[in-house]
């Protein structure tokens, strides 16, 4: 999690240690999940009664005016199909939305027992939908929570099912509850935009100083050691929360948990997730952080993905294989399919507007144009024989469209062949 001067795999962000190139360790997650859902939440949940009282305590999209947009942009989850929940910390700043500090994506596939978690540094260049290139965590500050699934949708191809946000306020309120957390701080740490003034050493930090540990970033590691160390931290916290003292304190836990949360989630809803993931083994969990490089971008401070090995990770992700190990013979590079683009739905612009994005995720467009006509209800994925696997890649761009092998009727020949109906701009 140093400061990347080359191109990193995935990052263990729950161990400790030199960062080495091209490293993909798996992580131990199953700890941090417990802390949200199990250690907390679960425990309220021995009185259904108590779930109830507390689910009224919890800030649910519901009660927001933009309620009905934030629940369009989350997508419809099928019972027993693989779940994914974008996990934010808010970094609320006065009367502002507030950026999104911490950004986690949590897939849990209950038919295979597995649960990864892809974390997303903050300062992640992507584009914002609706809007120009900025750092991930921006979204939510534009555009709030539903301006953030779309960007992290958009910038993932993984759809996002619900969200939790915990406010950090919270945080300094659960360590305090827990008298406070001993931690081995392994360097000076001053930062006067912060306050923070640590010294080296074992200490016991009070929710103040430790929310302020786990923002410092302002040394050579940047945003790679500050997540370094608040996964450091959740171990610490870990160990806290389990001794005979603080089992006593889990009603104030919970109460100041829910009152720091926001959700689509019921706490019904949040208690069965817990369940099943308590449910798990430790092998059962796995994670990433997403690999990229500092860089300068018109005077601004970026992290630029790495758009290869990023592709590599999501594959794994919505495949549910482990991230380790070799690919199979079936994966394919975006770069490496070839792909045209027809207008058929007769809206001015389309083909151009679906190549660009199309060429954002590093598809190759070799031809735009339109259709042998304007009527086209359905968005149609062509693909010559032998290419159904790379129609299979671009489909996940538009899970809407007609995925069919080529009888002849189009003349095309490149991989995949893509005319444009009139669902494509009602999707958008």
């Amino acid at each position: 999690m140093g400061k990347h001067v080359k191109k990193k795999g995935s990052i263990n962000i729950l161990e400790s240690g030199i960062i080495e190139e091209r490293r993909r360790p798996r992580y131990i997650f199953r700890k941090m999940l417990l802390v949200l859902f199990i250690i907390i939440l679960a425990s309220a949940a021995a009185s259904y009664g108590y779930v109830k009282n507390l689910e009224r305590k919890v800030s649910f999209v519901g009660e927001n005016d933009g309620s009905k947009k934030i629940e369009e942009a989350l997508s419809k989850h099928k019972n027993k199909e693989p779940i994914s929940i974008l996990i934010l910390g808010n970094d609320t700043r006065g009367d502002d939305r507030g950026r999104a500090d911490t950004i986690i994506v949590m897939r849990f596939n209950p038919e295979a027992n597995k649960v990864v978690l892809v974390s997303i540094p903050r300062d992640f260049r992507v584009k914002i939908p609706g809007y120009s290139y900025n750092k991930i965590n921006s979204a939510h500050a534009i555009g709030g929570v539903e301006l953030m699934i779309c960007t992290v949708k958009d910038f993932t191809d993984i759809d996002i099912n619900h969200y939790v946000m915990v406010d950090f306020k919270g945080f300094k309120e659960i360590v305090d509850a827990l008298g406070g957390i001993d931690i081995y701080v392994d360097k000076r740490m001053r930062d006067s935009s912060l306050g923070i003034s640590l010294k080296s050493g074992y200490q016991n930090l009070d929710g103040e100083n430790a929310l302020k540990y786990v923002r410092f970033r302002h040394d050579a590691q940047g945003d790679f050691g500050r997540i370094e160390r608040q996964q450091k931290f959740i171990r610490a916290i870990l160990d806290e929360s389990v001794k005979i003292r603080s089992i006593f304190k889990v009603p104030e836990l919970v109460n100041i948990v829910v009152e720091n949360t926001r959700t689509d989630m019921t706490m019904s809803e949040m208690v069965s997730l817990g369940r099943e993931l308590n449910a798990l083994e430790k092998s059962d969990f796995d994670g990433a952080m997403l690999p990229g490089t500092p860089e300068m971008r018109g005077g601004v401070s970026y992290v630029i993905p790495d758009e290869e090995e990023m592709e590599k990770i999501f594959y794994r992700v919505k495949n549910g294989l482990a991230l380790d190990g070799e690919l199979p013979p079936e994966f394919i590079r975006n770069k490496d399919i070839v792909l045209e683009v027809r207008n058929g739905c007769g809206a001015s612009g389309v083909a151009h507007e679906l190549a660009n994005k199309l060429k954002e995720k590093d598809f190759q467009v070799k031809n735009i144009g339109n259709a042998d006509g304007s009527d086209y209800d359905k968005t149609l994925i062509i693909y010559n024989s032998n290419a159904k696997n790379k129609a299979d890649k671009v489909g996940i761009c538009l899970p809407f469209a007609d995925i069919e092998e080529t009888d002849g009727k189009y003349d095309f020949s490149s991989d995949v062949f893509i005319i444009i109906g009139k669902d494509y701009v009602n999707a958008q």
